[in-house]
């Protein structure tokens, strides 16, 4: 099963924490699944000023 990420720049990394391509960083919008054992995003993701940002290739 593959879990679908909302934003385009976020990933999944180690622990099933979720990575931001953008900024080379853990991304501050998650919150933990305790149920599930992975991170999620937030609702404030989608305002996240980094994914708001021009459009490159990444």
């Amino acid at each position: 099963m593959k879990i679908k990420l909302s934003c385009p720049h976020a990933v999944y990394g180690d622990e099933m924490r979720i990575w931001c391509k953008r900024r080379g960083a853990w991304c501050a919008h998650v919150f933990f699944k305790r149920c599930k054992g992975w991170w999620s995003l937030t609702p404030s993701a989608a305002d996240c000023p980094v994914r708001k940002e021009g459009d490159h290739d990444d």
